[in-house]
């Protein structure tokens, strides 16, 4: 698999498993003649499945995820909240929902700021972080600054 310009060597396993959208791109069927000339994507090096309009890092926190030996040895087992929501923006994407759940729970135990959970809450449909955040900044004694509000976009700012 390919990302960016990084050439990740992993197994098809995980990704089959866990995601229906990997099942789909792993299943498509194979040239008729074998010997052809022509190399299929995914088939070597040379020609990667090549993932296009996603981040490194996201791709590197959601191999830590759900390959534990990839983050023992690049020694990222704990993950920062920069990279859950990497992990949770994948696993949206690819209708990974057992790793989206599991990302939703890991970023729930930090501490975020009301304003990270109403704009993570938006993007990625996740309920729960959108009533915790305007919650939050309701029965705040302090007046929202302009600056945090404008993260979350004006409309949704001023139905606050």
């Amino acid at each position: 698999l390919q990302v960016e310009n990084t050439l990740f060597r992993v197994s098809r396993a995980p990704f089959e498993t866990l995601s229906p959208v990997f099942s789909d791109i792993f299943l498509q069927p194979r040239g008729a003649n074998p010997m052809s000339i022509l190399r299929e994507e995914g088939s070597s090096d040379d020609h990667p499945v090549v993932l296009q309009g996603y981040k490194k890092d996201d791709f590197e926190a959601l191999l830590a995820v759900i390959n534990p030996s990839y983050a023992l040895i690049n020694k990222s087992v704990g993950l920062t909240a920069k990279q859950w929501v990497g992990v949770l923006r994948l696993a949206s994407a690819w209708k990974m929902d057992t790793v989206r759940k599991y990302s939703i729970k890991k970023l729930s135990k930090l501490d975020l700021t009301p304003y990270e959970k109403i704009t993570w809450a938006q993007k990625f449909r996740v309920s729960e972080w959108l009533t915790e955040g305007v919650k939050s900044i309701v029965e705040s004694d302090s007046v929202p600054p302009l600056e945090e509000l404008s993260l979350v976009g004006w409309e949704t700012a001023t139905r606050i």
